[in-house]
């Protein structure tokens, strides 16, 4: 018999991961050992052991795998024997983090398609330093996660396991802290932020980190020059692993020459870029090592020499950027020359479609692409550096400008050194650059641009080429600025009209149209096979919170959600955009009544599969049949959901010009009470107002409203609607108390009112009952949890006013100021209130006047107490409500029956005060 402390340490090891990581090993082992014979005489079984040995390891994921495979989440079959049947040789991956077609390309004589990539990392592939997925450093992960480290487990299986889900970074390359903040639609998706962007967000362009900010000299490095970042370990890597030699000698047909001073990891970056991209044409690569100070970076350059990725030209001073290009430039006389920042990333086959254009003439002397900084040729804000990220990508951008701009150049008075393709002819022609009079660098390539044309050379936009440019690696702002001036003022004595031409071209701006096509581009990726256009005003307040609800959830649902709101200067004009794609400055407002057939070819080529119309407020009168045309049109289905009434008056509230409830008279008084005080849309025919919404309610399918009140108001004037009943939110579904009175007997009544306050909110009344207490010197005090339209005159009656607030601090200021009831003092017919949600939220006793959804959903709920409208006018009866409602009556939250004062209560009320 086995002791009982042997026994239990036994137990302990069978149960440790490094003790179950070396027998997974070894039977992961013993499987590759007997992969053919045992997959060729019984492949069920080999299968059935391949599944356990994954099963255990713990770095298979059902439901991820279900996730990035549809069709066999369709099918019912088990993900995992999915896997290791079909899925791993058809290039599946088991998890976030195993990119089974990445870690075979790592594979030598194991990489035939029948081993499976997750058993042979089991094996031991992983141990001898092959990476499962470009998203995981197993270095970086230990480094960063000092308990891994002194667990001395396997990091990955770690990360796997646990890290993930924990939302810990395992690469610089991506920051989950970062990625959750920017997308909080992924927060509310309920996956762990690499998974998300794995499937889905590296698809729809989202940045995976913060952009690459300019460091300060050395800081990119770890501020040492001999130390390694992860960024240079990656670049070199990638150079290692996938970088392609220089064209022999002789067979080059571009030059690109990169010029060098300081940014080890900038430098490093752009060389693997280059050696790595996918280009046809021949061509070459010649560094010059200006002098650099940075002995690690000196020492990367040679050392990638000698492996023959590059000729490496060394200066023995440090003589500039014009030297060491004029250097570069004269290599070799034969090829064209790609002047390129060493700050600089490129992508794809930049240099074939830079060749490509300088080919379109025979005059082109130089090409420049398009850039985030780089004056003339920036997108997407033009003649300017663009240093905030966008929601793609620059590799990505780049593949939008190849197809947007699909063999577009466009004619501009300048190169833009930063990326600079000149051909051989232009170059023997007009000789290289002025060395003496530009020194080390800044204006040096407009003076060649100015020379060459006197001479007849022209110089392009390659339109279709994106190429990002970090700028100033090699010296800081100050000396930028300091050496632009010395340039310009050299260019002007040499060219009187170089300013005033590119001052022209500015204005001018003939490249305007490239950038609106990329614009579109970016918002046409945004799409999906459901796309929905919101229509909205920009006022903000509980119809812009039900927007954002709904975007939130047509998220969830697959949807894609563009917008169109009305310019803040135009009621006639609207632009189009996307919530993750705000920055679009390219794209021209469209006129609603100029540019429809604009706006119907641009809601077709996004896919626009459906419109909603939640508010058309800030548009003119006429755009309810502007957009049931626009439906018409496209072909595309419309919505709309009411927030308010202004369907039925301009007014929107159904207040009057005497800032009372109106109480929806006939025709003829609407139409005088609109002559009296004209809304902001002026003179209104209120007849043909409400059958210009009449025409849009009869082709919307949905007519949705928030509550049953706004569908019996609505009835009234549009009986042929197809209303639909949908509340905003589930606020009204039982609530257990969160708040509870500390009130003691002796203790004033606080009463809370929340929200933004103005007349129609219930102001007025607000007032006359502070100034109602204050008269009669009653133990009750009023705060207002946010803010009203007159403050100052409000905290002169003794009212506390917080301020404005977000929604999720409601509940502590409420508790904060120990509010003993609430009270909603709004004085028309609310289609919902978002306030009265809040407040339910809390738990306290909820007073109201009885009108509109606010009465109606207390009433639902048979909760809350309130009070008759006519009662508005009446200060001592409405406090007398108030305090007894705070004192304690028998009120409850969200299901106890509680009704208004009988009229004999509210006698003895009157009386009491």
């Amino acid at each position: 018999m086995i002791a009982r402390p042997r026994l239990l340490a036994m137990r302990a090891l069978a149960r440790s991961p490094r003790f179950v990581n070396f027998v997974l090993k070894a039977l992961s082992r013993l499987s590759l050992a007997v992969r053919g014979p045992g997959h060729r005489l019984c492949p069920r079984i080999m299968a059935r052991w391949e599944m356990l040995l994954i099963h255990y390891s713990g770095l298979f994921s059902r439901d991820f795998y279900r996730r990035a495979n549809r069709d066999v989440a369709r099918s019912g079959q088990d993900p995992l024997y999915h896997f290791v049947r079909w899925g791993a040789r058809e290039g599946r991956n088991p998890n976030a983090v195993f990119d089974v077609r990445y870690y075979r390309r790592q594979l030598d004589r194991f990489g035939d398609i029948d081993v499976n990539p997750l058993i042979h990392y089991l094996a031991g592939g992983g141990a001898s330093g092959r990476a499962p997925s470009p998203w995981f450093d197993a270095d970086y992960y230990l480094a960063t996660n000092y308990d891994v480290q002194r667990a001395k487990v396997d990091p990955y299986a770690h990360f796997c396991r646990h890290g993930m889900s924990e939302n810990r970074a395992a690469t610089p390359l991506f920051n989950p802290a970062y990625y959750l903040r920017a997308n909080p639609d992924v927060a509310m998706s309920g996956l762990c932020a690499l998974e998300h962007f794995v499937l889905y967000g590296e698809q729809e362009g989202r940045r995976p980190a913060p952009p690459l900010h300019k460091a300060p000299d050395g800081a990119g490095d770890g501020g040492q020059a001999g130390s390694c970042s992860p960024q240079v370990k990656s670049s070199l890597a990638r150079i290692a692993e996938h970088g392609r030699r220089a064209a022999p000698n002789g067979e080059a047909e571009v030059c690109v020459v990169v010029p060098v001073y300081k940014g080890r990891a900038e430098t490093l970056s752009c060389l693997a870029l280059v050696l790595t991209a996918e280009n046809e044409t021949p061509f070459e690569l010649v560094v010059i090592d200006d002098r650099s100070p940075d002995k690690a970076l000196s020492s990367d350059l040679r050392r990638l020499a000698r492996k023959g990725y590059f000729k490496l030209l060394r200066n023995k001073e440090n003589r500039g950027f014009v030297a060491s290009v004029n250097r570069g430039m004269a290599f070799d006389t034969s090829a064209d020359v790609v002047l390129l920042n060493s700050d600089t990333e490129v992508y794809g086959d930049w240099i074939d479609r830079l060749r490509a254009a300088s080919r379109r003439a025979g005059d082109i002397g130089t090409v420049t692409p398009m850039t985030n900084n780089g004056t003339i040729c920036s997108y997407p804000v033009f003649a300017q550096d663009n240093v905030a990220p966008l929601e793609v990508s620059h590799a990505t951008l780049d593949k939008l400008t190849r197809e947007a701009n699909d063999g577009v150049a466009i004619e501009i008075p300048t190169a833009v050194g930063f990326c600079m393709y000149i051909t051989r002819p232009c170059l023997e022609a007009c000789g290289l650059f002025d060395e003496q009079r530009f020194g080390k660098g800044y204006g040096e390539e407009n003076e060649f641009c100015l020379r060459s044309r006197a001479q007849g050379w022209r110089h392009v936009l390659a339109a279709n080429v994106f190429v990002r440019h970090v700028g100033s690696t090699s010296f800081g702002n100050k000396e930028r600025l300091r050496r632009g001036q010395r340039a310009l003022e050299t260019l002007n004595a040499l060219y009187p009209d170089y300013e005033r031409s590119i001052h022209r071209f500015i204005a001018e701006d003939p490249i305007k149209e490239v950038r609106a096509r990329l614009d579109v581009a970016r918002l046409k990726r945004l799409g999906t096979d459901r796309n929905m256009l919101l229509i909205n005003h920009i006022r903000g307040g509980g119809t812009e919170k039900h927007v954002q609800e709904q975007m939130a959830r047509l998220t969830r649902e697959g949807w894609s959600t563009y917008h169109l709101r009305a310019t803040s200067f135009s009621r006639r004009l609207a632009r189009l955009s996307h919530a993750a794609a705000l920055v679009l400055p390219n794209l021209d407002a469209i006129d609603l009544e100029d540019d429809q057939e604009r706006l119907v070819a641009l809601l077709r080529s996004l896919g626009i599969s459906r419109i909603h119309i939640h508010h058309l407020v800030e548009f003119k009168a006429d755009a309810p049949d502007r957009f049931a045309d626009l439906s018409r049109k496209a072909g595309i289905p419309i919505d709309v959901t009411v927030h308010d009434y202004f369907s039925i008056c301009p007014r929107i509230n159904l207040v009057g010009a005497d800032g009372t409830y109106c109480g929806e008279p006939p025709v003829r008084q609407c139409q005088a009470c609109l002559s009296r005080k004209p809304t902001e849309f002026g003179a209104v025919d209120i007849v043909q107002w409400r059958a210009r919404y009449g025409r849009l309610f009869d082709i919307a399918e949905h007519v949705y409203v928030p509550s049953g009140d706004v569908e019996t108001r609505l009835r009234r004037y549009f009986p042929d609607a197809r209303i639909v009943v949908r509340a905003h939110d589930d606020a009204d579904s039982a609530f257990e108390p969160r708040i509870r009175s500390g009130r003691k007997p002796s203790d004033p009544v606080r009463v809370g009112v929340i929200g933004a306050i103005s007349e129609i909110k219930g102001l007025r009344v607000l007032e006359d009952c502070a100034r109602f207490a204050n008269r009669k010197e009653l133990p009750v005090s009023f705060t207002v949890i946010g803010y009203t339209s007159r403050d100052a005159e409000v905290r002169r009656l003794g009212v506390e006013v917080t301020g404005p607030y977000s929604n999720d601090k409601v509940e502590w200021l409420v508790a904060k100021h120990k509010i003993d009831v609430l009270w909603l003092p709004s004085i028309w017919p609310e289609t919902y209130c978002y306030t009265l949600s809040e407040a339910l939220q809390t738990g306290l006793p909820v007073c109201a006047f009885d009108i509109g959804a606010i009465a109606a959903r207390l009433r639902a709920l048979d909760a809350g107490r309130l009070i008759d409208l006519s009662e508005q006018g009446n200060p001592a009866f409405i406090v007398g409500e108030l305090m007894t409602l705070g004192q304690g009556a028998p009120v409850a939250t969200q299901g106890s029956a509680t009704r208004a004062l009988s009229a004999s209560s509210r006698a003895s009320a009157r009386v009491a005060l």
